[in-house]
């Protein structure tokens, strides 16, 4: 926060600060062939938007500024009325970004770059408020992956292309530079895991991924990290290695911890057809359909170069248990 404290104006925070200067690139560049990539932070925490923003979703709020909550389950650390005014700060803070992308994409519209120019938005994750009891995106223990977490903001404008189309098709991060090499008409080079879906711009009712896979990395201090499949029907959330010691220092946020939940490193099933809050695990009742998704998985597993005595953790079946 320190280096904010000259903020004067409204163009001072960080979201505007990196549209403005990617339009002042553009303005210098645009008349040759470029490839602008834009990293914003915002809408990250810690949520700190000007006053006016805040007042269109939660005006009259005099409790704590709660800008950068505590990661873990929401109402051990805040009342159900300052999780609502988190979520205010959060919604604001979109709004601020959202103007300064609208900033940029007007200039792209002004420099006349839309008949001949790809635009693509994507976030990176999303963000428990409360969802399953849970706040921010917490790891240990608590870093189940639920849909919430894992959709993702992802629009493309193309030249000629469809509009105000929706399409159905799973697409994964990995899958942007294969595609963009494709729309740019370049070879993508060898030995990516992503593919191209450059042929659902064209047709957004076509199919892309089988299944998307989520999940954190596959080794590290935590000691177990979970993962989460779907096919757009079915999602299920697997933990590997459920019995593996943590190493070094437990993991903390502040004050809180994030291990020892016991309801927590559990494998559930949902099926997103009726169950969009994915709060009935009905693992039990479909095993054939956890298994399937289980089996995309471990297909990544085994084509990823991945450790062996990380991979055999793996191997389990959902909803049985692992040994390290």
């Amino acid at each position: 926060m320190l280096n904010q404290s000259r903020r004067r104006y409204e163009c001072d925070y960080l979201g505007p600060r990196v549209f403005r200067e990617a339009t002042h690139w553009l303005e210098k560049n645009y008349q040759s062939p470029f490839f602008l990539w834009i990293d914003s932070w915002d809408p990250h925490e810690p949520w700190d938007p000007p006053q006016y923003y805040v007042d269109m979703y939660d005006p009259g709020w005099s409790g704590d500024e709660i800008q950068y909550p505590c990661y873990g389950f929401s109402l051990d650390f805040m009342s159900e009325a300052e999780l609502n005014h988190t979520r205010a700060l959060y919604a604001a803070e979109v709004t601020m970004t959202d103007r300064w992308l609208g900033y940029f994409l007007d200039t792209v519209d002004l420099l006349g770059l839309n008949d001949n120019t790809l635009v693509l938005l994507m976030s990176d994750h999303g963000h428990y408020f409360g969802d399953h009891g849970l706040q921010g995106k917490p790891w240990g223990d608590l870093g189940q992956l639920y849909e919430p977490m894992i959709r993702q903001a992802f629009m493309l404008r193309h030249p000629g292309g469809p509009q105000g189309e929706h399409s159905q098709a799973l697409v994964q991060p990995v899958d942007l530079f294969p595609t963009l090499c494709t729309m740019a008409e370049l070879q993508a080079p060898n030995g990516l895991h992503g593919r191209s879906f450059a042929p659902v711009i064209a047709a957004p009712e076509r199919a892309h991924r089988e299944f998307a896979i989520s999940g954190r990395n596959l080794d590290d201090h935590w000691g177990t990290v979970p993962a989460s499949v779907t096919d757009g029907t079915w999602s299920l959330q697997y933990w590997p290695n459920k019995d593996l010691s943590y190493r070094g220092h437990p993991v903390r946020q502040e004050t809180y911890a994030n291990t020892g939940m016991p309801e927590r490193r559990v494998d559930e099933l949902f099926d997103l057809r009726v169950d969009l809050d994915q709060a009935d695990n009905i693992l039990q009742d479909h095993p054939q359909e956890a298994a399937r998704l289980h089996a995309a998985l471990r297909e990544l597993i085994d084509g990823s170069d991945t450790a062996p005595e990380i991979a055999c953790t793996y191997v389990a079946a959902p909803g049985e248990k692992n040994s390290p």
